[in-house]
Protein backbone atom coordinates (compact mmCIF):
# COMPACT_ATOMS: atom_id res chain seq x y z
CA UNK A 1 0.00 0.00 0.00
CA UNK A 2 2.84 2.48 0.82
CA UNK A 3 4.13 1.44 -2.71
CA UNK A 4 1.15 3.08 -4.45
CA UNK A 5 1.00 6.22 -2.11
CA UNK A 6 4.03 7.06 -2.96
CA UNK A 7 4.16 6.63 -6.94
CA UNK A 8 0.38 8.39 -6.69
CA UNK A 9 2.16 10.86 -4.22
CA UNK A 10 5.64 11.12 -7.19
CA UNK A 11 2.62 11.78 -10.25
CA UNK A 12 1.29 14.44 -8.31
CA UNK A 13 4.45 15.77 -7.91
CA UNK A 14 5.08 15.71 -11.40
CA UNK A 15 1.68 17.14 -12.34
CA UNK A 16 1.95 20.02 -10.08
CA UNK A 17 5.62 21.20 -11.67
CA UNK A 18 3.92 20.93 -14.67
CA UNK A 19 1.38 22.89 -14.10
CA UNK A 20 4.07 25.66 -12.35
CA UNK A 21 6.34 25.51 -15.91
CA UNK A 22 3.03 26.35 -17.17
CA UNK A 23 2.44 29.57 -15.30
CA UNK A 24 5.66 30.63 -16.47
CA UNK A 25 5.34 30.45 -19.85
CA UNK A 26 5.05 33.53 -22.29
CA UNK A 27 2.47 31.43 -24.83
CA UNK A 28 -0.50 29.26 -24.15
CA UNK A 29 -0.57 26.83 -21.01
CA UNK A 30 -0.81 24.26 -24.16
CA UNK A 31 2.42 24.78 -25.84
CA UNK A 32 4.46 22.45 -24.55
CA UNK A 33 7.36 23.19 -27.69
CA UNK A 34 8.07 26.13 -26.72
CA UNK A 35 10.75 27.31 -23.88
CA UNK A 36 10.13 29.02 -21.09
CA UNK A 37 10.61 32.55 -20.37
CA UNK A 38 13.11 31.74 -17.41
CA UNK A 39 15.14 29.46 -20.51
CA UNK A 40 14.95 32.19 -22.60
CA UNK A 41 16.67 34.47 -19.98
CA UNK A 42 19.25 31.89 -19.18
CA UNK A 43 20.35 31.56 -22.84
CA UNK A 44 20.32 35.31 -23.32
CA UNK A 45 22.39 35.61 -20.27
CA UNK A 46 24.57 32.62 -21.47
CA UNK A 47 24.45 34.12 -24.91
CA UNK A 48 26.30 37.32 -23.63
CA UNK A 49 28.38 36.27 -21.17
CA UNK A 50 30.17 33.10 -22.82
CA UNK A 51 29.68 33.49 -26.46
CA UNK A 52 29.87 37.76 -26.53
CA UNK A 53 26.29 38.08 -28.28
CA UNK A 54 24.15 41.02 -27.35
CA UNK A 55 20.38 41.08 -28.03
CA UNK A 56 19.15 43.87 -29.68
CA UNK A 57 15.54 43.00 -30.12
CA UNK A 58 13.19 40.17 -30.96
CA UNK A 59 12.49 39.66 -34.45
CA UNK A 60 10.40 36.49 -34.65
CA UNK A 61 8.09 34.11 -32.45
CA UNK A 62 7.10 30.93 -34.16
CA UNK A 63 5.40 27.92 -32.60
CA UNK A 64 8.83 26.60 -31.02
CA UNK A 65 10.82 29.38 -30.44
CA UNK A 66 11.47 32.59 -30.52
CA UNK A 67 14.23 34.63 -32.60
CA UNK A 68 16.54 37.70 -31.47
CA UNK A 69 18.17 40.55 -33.95
CA UNK A 70 22.06 40.24 -32.36
CA UNK A 71 25.42 41.24 -32.48
CA UNK A 72 28.70 40.70 -31.25
CA UNK A 73 29.53 43.30 -28.14
CA UNK A 74 32.90 44.07 -28.85
CA UNK A 75 32.11 44.55 -32.47
CA UNK A 76 29.65 46.81 -32.09
CA UNK A 77 27.58 48.04 -34.91
CA UNK A 78 29.27 45.38 -37.22
CA UNK A 79 27.75 42.40 -38.30
CA UNK A 80 24.42 41.25 -36.92
CA UNK A 81 22.80 37.64 -35.97
CA UNK A 82 19.29 36.29 -35.74
CA UNK A 83 19.76 34.12 -32.76
CA UNK A 84 17.18 31.31 -32.39
CA UNK A 85 16.55 29.61 -29.16
CA UNK A 86 14.24 26.52 -29.03
CA UNK A 87 13.67 23.74 -26.66
CA UNK A 88 16.43 21.23 -27.41
CA UNK A 89 15.30 18.22 -29.35
CA UNK A 90 16.04 16.03 -32.33
CA UNK A 91 14.00 18.51 -34.79
CA UNK A 92 16.07 21.61 -33.53
CA UNK A 93 19.53 19.64 -34.02
CA UNK A 94 17.91 18.31 -37.45
CA UNK A 95 17.23 21.65 -38.74
CA UNK A 96 20.80 23.53 -37.09
CA UNK A 97 22.21 20.37 -39.57
CA UNK A 98 20.75 20.88 -42.09
CA UNK A 99 21.07 24.59 -42.40
CA UNK A 100 24.77 24.09 -42.26
CA UNK A 101 24.67 21.89 -45.37
CA UNK A 102 22.55 23.85 -47.10
CA UNK A 103 24.39 27.07 -46.50
CA UNK A 104 27.66 25.59 -47.63
CA UNK A 105 26.01 24.91 -51.12
CA UNK A 106 23.74 28.24 -52.09
CA UNK A 107 24.40 31.67 -51.69
CA UNK A 108 20.39 31.59 -51.40
CA UNK A 109 20.48 30.25 -48.02
CA UNK A 110 21.18 31.91 -45.02
CA UNK A 111 24.64 30.88 -43.38
CA UNK A 112 24.58 29.67 -39.63
CA UNK A 113 27.34 30.90 -37.58
CA UNK A 114 27.29 28.28 -35.24
CA UNK A 115 25.01 26.12 -33.04
CA UNK A 116 24.91 24.28 -29.24
CA UNK A 117 22.96 23.43 -26.48
CA UNK A 118 22.18 25.34 -23.13
CA UNK A 119 20.57 24.32 -20.56
CA UNK A 120 17.47 22.19 -22.21
CA UNK A 121 17.29 24.94 -25.17
CA UNK A 122 19.15 24.64 -28.60
CA UNK A 123 20.65 27.90 -30.16
CA UNK A 124 21.21 28.55 -33.52
CA UNK A 125 23.21 32.29 -34.52
CA UNK A 126 22.80 32.82 -38.06
CA UNK A 127 24.10 35.56 -40.12
CA UNK A 128 20.89 38.30 -40.35
CA UNK A 129 19.65 38.51 -43.60
CA UNK A 130 19.46 41.71 -45.01
CA UNK A 131 15.92 41.83 -46.35
CA UNK A 132 12.66 40.49 -45.41
CA UNK A 133 9.81 39.97 -48.35
CA UNK A 134 7.67 40.60 -45.66
CA UNK A 135 5.23 44.15 -46.28
CA UNK A 136 7.26 44.41 -49.20
CA UNK A 137 5.63 45.01 -52.31
CA UNK A 138 8.01 44.26 -55.82
CA UNK A 139 7.60 44.56 -59.77
CA UNK A 140 7.22 41.67 -61.52
CA UNK A 141 10.89 41.02 -62.97
CA UNK A 142 11.73 41.43 -58.64
CA UNK A 143 9.59 38.61 -58.22
CA UNK A 144 10.66 36.69 -60.79
CA UNK A 145 13.97 36.82 -59.47
CA UNK A 146 12.98 35.71 -55.65
CA UNK A 147 10.94 33.24 -57.42
CA UNK A 148 14.41 31.94 -59.09
CA UNK A 149 16.37 32.25 -56.25
CA UNK A 150 13.65 29.89 -54.11
CA UNK A 151 13.66 27.07 -56.97
CA UNK A 152 17.58 27.56 -57.01
CA UNK A 153 17.44 26.66 -53.13
CA UNK A 154 14.91 23.77 -53.44
CA UNK A 155 17.33 22.25 -55.88
CA UNK A 156 19.97 22.21 -53.30
CA UNK A 157 17.61 20.59 -50.79
CA UNK A 158 16.85 18.28 -53.65
CA UNK A 159 20.81 17.42 -54.66
CA UNK A 160 21.57 17.18 -50.73
CA UNK A 161 18.49 14.55 -49.52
Amino acid sequence: MNTLKRKASRQSFQENCTAQQKKQRNVPQEDEDFPTSIQIQSAKEYLLKNKNYEIIKTIGRGTSGIVFEAQKKKFFGKNKYAIKIQLDSEGARREAGYSQKFSQKSKQVVKIIESFTFCQTHISVFELASKSLRGVSMKEEEIACVLFDICQALSIVHEVY
